[in-house]
Protein backbone atom coordinates (compact mmCIF):
# COMPACT_ATOMS: atom_id res chain seq x y z
CA UNK A 1 0.00 0.00 0.00
CA UNK A 2 2.62 1.98 1.13
CA UNK A 3 4.78 1.60 -2.29
CA UNK A 4 1.58 2.61 -4.65
CA UNK A 5 1.33 5.74 -1.97
CA UNK A 6 4.47 6.71 -3.12
CA UNK A 7 4.27 5.66 -6.82
CA UNK A 8 0.77 7.76 -7.08
CA UNK A 9 2.42 11.12 -5.55
CA UNK A 10 5.56 11.05 -7.60
CA UNK A 11 3.27 10.45 -11.03
CA UNK A 12 1.04 13.10 -9.60
CA UNK A 13 4.35 15.68 -9.00
CA UNK A 14 5.44 14.79 -12.08
CA UNK A 15 2.03 15.25 -13.66
CA UNK A 16 1.87 18.37 -12.07
CA UNK A 17 2.93 21.05 -15.44
CA UNK A 18 0.18 19.24 -17.46
CA UNK A 19 -2.53 19.67 -15.28
CA UNK A 20 -1.57 23.14 -14.35
CA UNK A 21 -1.74 24.17 -18.54
CA UNK A 22 -4.94 22.11 -18.06
CA UNK A 23 -6.26 24.33 -15.28
CA UNK A 24 -4.66 27.94 -16.48
CA UNK A 25 -7.07 27.38 -20.01
CA UNK A 26 -10.17 26.37 -17.76
CA UNK A 27 -10.15 29.59 -15.51
CA UNK A 28 -9.01 31.66 -18.90
CA UNK A 29 -12.22 30.07 -20.82
CA UNK A 30 -15.85 29.71 -20.91
CA UNK A 31 -15.09 26.51 -18.21
CA UNK A 32 -15.16 28.71 -15.38
CA UNK A 33 -18.17 30.23 -15.48
CA UNK A 34 -19.66 26.87 -16.79
CA UNK A 35 -18.39 25.17 -13.74
CA UNK A 36 -19.49 28.24 -11.02
CA UNK A 37 -22.78 27.10 -12.29
CA UNK A 38 -22.63 23.45 -12.10
CA UNK A 39 -21.31 24.01 -8.86
CA UNK A 40 -24.24 26.34 -7.21
CA UNK A 41 -26.80 23.89 -8.71
CA UNK A 42 -24.91 21.70 -6.43
CA UNK A 43 -24.36 23.34 -3.44
CA UNK A 44 -26.75 26.73 -4.06
CA UNK A 45 -26.01 30.15 -4.71
CA UNK A 46 -25.40 31.38 -1.17
CA UNK A 47 -22.06 32.27 0.47
CA UNK A 48 -20.23 31.35 3.68
CA UNK A 49 -19.99 28.08 3.82
CA UNK A 50 -16.62 26.11 5.11
CA UNK A 51 -15.84 24.18 1.86
CA UNK A 52 -13.01 21.27 1.89
CA UNK A 53 -11.72 20.72 -1.86
CA UNK A 54 -10.08 17.21 -1.48
CA UNK A 55 -7.48 16.15 -4.12
CA UNK A 56 -6.97 20.39 -5.42
CA UNK A 57 -5.02 19.74 -8.13
CA UNK A 58 -3.54 22.99 -9.15
CA UNK A 59 -6.29 24.88 -7.51
CA UNK A 60 -9.54 25.46 -10.24
CA UNK A 61 -12.33 24.84 -7.44
CA UNK A 62 -10.42 26.15 -4.49
CA UNK A 63 -10.22 29.55 -6.50
CA UNK A 64 -13.66 29.48 -8.00
CA UNK A 65 -15.00 28.48 -4.54
CA UNK A 66 -13.10 31.10 -3.09
CA UNK A 67 -14.70 33.57 -5.69
CA UNK A 68 -17.98 32.45 -4.60
CA UNK A 69 -17.30 33.85 -1.54
CA UNK A 70 -16.85 30.85 0.88
CA UNK A 71 -14.04 29.65 3.15
CA UNK A 72 -12.07 27.53 1.28
CA UNK A 73 -9.34 24.30 2.62
CA UNK A 74 -7.27 22.85 -0.28
CA UNK A 75 -5.50 20.03 0.45
CA UNK A 76 -3.51 17.48 -2.01
CA UNK A 77 -0.82 14.96 -1.63
CA UNK A 78 1.20 16.56 -4.60
CA UNK A 79 3.93 18.79 -3.40
CA UNK A 80 4.06 20.52 -6.70
CA UNK A 81 0.17 20.43 -7.14
CA UNK A 82 0.10 22.14 -4.67
CA UNK A 83 2.60 24.93 -5.03
CA UNK A 84 0.83 25.02 -8.77
CA UNK A 85 -2.41 25.73 -6.80
CA UNK A 86 -0.94 28.40 -4.14
CA UNK A 87 0.18 30.46 -7.42
CA UNK A 88 -2.81 30.16 -9.07
CA UNK A 89 -4.68 31.25 -6.31
CA UNK A 90 -2.39 34.40 -5.62
CA UNK A 91 -2.68 35.33 -9.17
CA UNK A 92 -6.47 34.85 -9.26
CA UNK A 93 -6.68 36.92 -5.54
CA UNK A 94 -8.14 33.80 -4.01
CA UNK A 95 -7.54 33.65 -0.11
CA UNK A 96 -8.16 29.55 -0.23
CA UNK A 97 -5.80 27.93 2.38
CA UNK A 98 -3.73 24.66 1.02
CA UNK A 99 -2.53 21.84 3.19
CA UNK A 100 -0.27 19.15 1.85
CA UNK A 101 -2.00 15.57 3.50
CA UNK A 102 -3.13 12.42 2.58
CA UNK A 103 -6.94 12.87 1.35
CA UNK A 104 -7.99 9.68 3.12
CA UNK A 105 -6.66 10.98 6.31
CA UNK A 106 -7.15 14.29 6.87
CA UNK A 107 -5.61 16.32 10.22
CA UNK A 108 -9.76 17.87 10.82
CA UNK A 109 -11.59 17.49 14.02
CA UNK A 110 -14.89 15.93 13.03
CA UNK A 111 -17.78 18.20 11.98
CA UNK A 112 -15.48 20.92 10.48
CA UNK A 113 -17.05 21.55 7.07
CA UNK A 114 -20.43 22.59 5.26
CA UNK A 115 -19.32 20.87 1.97
CA UNK A 116 -16.75 18.56 0.95
CA UNK A 117 -16.01 18.72 -2.97
CA UNK A 118 -13.74 16.89 -5.23
CA UNK A 119 -13.62 16.40 -8.99
CA UNK A 120 -11.95 13.27 -10.64
CA UNK A 121 -10.39 12.46 -7.59
CA UNK A 122 -12.23 9.27 -5.98
CA UNK A 123 -11.22 7.34 -8.58
CA UNK A 124 -7.71 7.66 -7.41
CA UNK A 125 -7.70 6.29 -4.17
CA UNK A 126 -6.63 2.64 -2.93
CA UNK A 127 -9.36 2.63 -0.16
CA UNK A 128 -12.30 4.98 -1.26
CA UNK A 129 -14.68 3.36 1.19
CA UNK A 130 -12.79 4.68 4.09
CA UNK A 131 -12.39 7.95 2.62
CA UNK A 132 -16.04 8.47 2.19
CA UNK A 133 -15.88 7.21 6.05
CA UNK A 134 -13.92 9.49 6.72
CA UNK A 135 -15.42 12.65 5.34
CA UNK A 136 -18.86 11.62 6.69
CA UNK A 137 -17.16 12.36 10.41
CA UNK A 138 -15.53 15.70 8.61
CA UNK A 139 -19.12 16.86 7.54
CA UNK A 140 -21.00 19.27 10.08
CA UNK A 141 -25.24 17.65 10.45
CA UNK A 142 -26.56 18.51 6.84
CA UNK A 143 -23.55 18.98 5.53
CA UNK A 144 -22.81 17.88 2.14
CA UNK A 145 -20.26 15.67 -0.27
CA UNK A 146 -20.25 16.73 -3.81
CA UNK A 147 -18.44 14.20 -6.16
CA UNK A 148 -17.50 14.91 -9.90
CA UNK A 149 -15.87 12.05 -11.57
CA UNK A 150 -16.39 9.20 -14.09
CA UNK A 151 -15.70 6.03 -15.08
CA UNK A 152 -12.06 6.95 -16.53
CA UNK A 153 -10.24 3.93 -16.73
CA UNK A 154 -13.07 1.25 -18.00
CA UNK A 155 -10.94 1.31 -21.10
CA UNK A 156 -7.87 -0.43 -19.24
CA UNK A 157 -10.28 -3.38 -18.33
CA UNK A 158 -13.14 -3.72 -21.09
CA UNK A 159 -12.02 -3.97 -24.14
CA UNK A 160 -14.72 -3.19 -26.15
CA UNK A 161 -14.67 0.26 -24.95
CA UNK A 162 -10.98 0.37 -25.37
CA UNK A 163 -11.65 -0.31 -29.36
CA UNK A 164 -14.48 3.32 -28.94
CA UNK A 165 -11.77 4.88 -26.73
CA UNK A 166 -8.53 4.76 -29.10
CA UNK A 167 -10.55 6.06 -32.17
CA UNK A 168 -11.98 8.92 -30.10
CA UNK A 169 -8.80 9.66 -28.96
CA UNK A 170 -8.00 9.52 -32.54
CA UNK A 171 -10.75 11.66 -33.68
CA UNK A 172 -10.66 13.94 -30.98
CA UNK A 173 -6.65 14.96 -31.97
CA UNK A 174 -7.73 15.00 -35.79
CA UNK A 175 -10.25 17.76 -34.36
CA UNK A 176 -7.56 19.69 -32.87
CA UNK A 177 -6.95 18.14 -28.44
CA UNK A 178 -3.61 18.29 -28.09
CA UNK A 179 -3.73 17.74 -24.66
CA UNK A 180 -1.29 14.71 -23.75
CA UNK A 181 0.93 13.01 -21.38
CA UNK A 182 4.44 11.90 -22.09
CA UNK A 183 3.95 7.89 -23.10
CA UNK A 184 6.15 6.87 -19.86
CA UNK A 185 4.43 9.05 -17.73
CA UNK A 186 1.07 7.08 -19.42
CA UNK A 187 2.31 4.43 -18.65
CA UNK A 188 3.03 4.28 -15.63
CA UNK A 189 -0.23 6.00 -14.72
CA UNK A 190 -2.05 2.93 -16.15
CA UNK A 191 0.03 0.24 -14.27
CA UNK A 192 -0.50 2.15 -11.02
CA UNK A 193 -4.43 2.84 -12.01
CA UNK A 194 -4.52 -1.15 -12.71
CA UNK A 195 -4.10 -1.45 -8.76
CA UNK A 196 -6.74 0.98 -7.97
CA UNK A 197 -9.92 -0.57 -6.66
CA UNK A 198 -12.69 1.70 -8.39
CA UNK A 199 -11.08 0.67 -11.74
CA UNK A 200 -12.89 -2.47 -11.71
CA UNK A 201 -15.95 -1.36 -10.10
CA UNK A 202 -19.50 0.40 -11.94
CA UNK A 203 -19.61 3.81 -10.86
CA UNK A 204 -22.10 5.50 -9.79
CA UNK A 205 -23.51 2.47 -8.45
CA UNK A 206 -20.58 1.45 -6.18
CA UNK A 207 -20.91 5.03 -5.06
CA UNK A 208 -24.42 5.11 -4.35
CA UNK A 209 -24.27 1.81 -1.97
CA UNK A 210 -21.41 2.65 -0.25
CA UNK A 211 -22.84 5.68 0.60
CA UNK A 212 -25.78 4.57 1.83
CA UNK A 213 -23.79 1.78 3.95
CA UNK A 214 -21.92 4.60 5.73
CA UNK A 215 -25.01 6.70 6.49
CA UNK A 216 -25.52 9.60 3.94
CA UNK A 217 -28.67 10.75 2.98
CA UNK A 218 -30.89 12.10 0.27
CA UNK A 219 -28.02 10.68 -2.07
CA UNK A 220 -28.12 12.16 -5.60
CA UNK A 221 -26.42 11.26 -9.06
CA UNK A 222 -26.57 13.51 -12.26
CA UNK A 223 -25.27 13.24 -15.59
CA UNK A 224 -25.44 15.81 -19.09
CA UNK A 225 -23.91 18.64 -16.99
CA UNK A 226 -20.36 17.99 -18.85
CA UNK A 227 -21.22 19.00 -22.06
CA UNK A 228 -21.44 22.45 -21.11
CA UNK A 229 -17.87 22.69 -20.04
CA UNK A 230 -16.45 20.65 -22.90
CA UNK A 231 -14.62 21.93 -26.23
CA UNK A 232 -15.92 20.02 -29.19
CA UNK A 233 -12.70 17.87 -29.37
CA UNK A 234 -13.64 16.87 -25.39
CA UNK A 235 -17.07 15.87 -26.14
CA UNK A 236 -15.59 13.17 -28.63
CA UNK A 237 -12.46 12.20 -26.64
CA UNK A 238 -14.93 11.70 -23.24
CA UNK A 239 -17.65 10.40 -24.73
CA UNK A 240 -17.30 7.09 -23.65
CA UNK A 241 -16.65 8.38 -20.43
CA UNK A 242 -19.50 11.05 -19.20
CA UNK A 243 -18.97 12.60 -16.02
CA UNK A 244 -21.52 11.86 -12.92
CA UNK A 245 -21.90 14.08 -10.19
CA UNK A 246 -23.13 12.65 -6.63
CA UNK A 247 -24.41 14.34 -4.01
CA UNK A 248 -25.39 13.02 -0.76
CA UNK A 249 -26.01 14.79 3.24
CA UNK A 250 -25.03 13.75 6.36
Amino acid sequence: MMETKNRSQQYWDESAEVYNDIVLDELNSFKAPAWRAIIEQHIGSGSGLDVLDVGTGPGFFAILLSGMNHTVTAVDSSPLMLKQAQFNAFRAGAGARFIQGDIGVLPFQEASFDVIISRNVTWTLPQPFATYDSWHRLLRPGGKIVIFDANWNKHLVDEEQRKQYMEDSETARRMGYGIELEESLEREGDEITSKLPLTFEHRPDWDVQSLEKIGYKEIVCNWGFDEAIYTESEKVLNRTTPMFSIVAEK
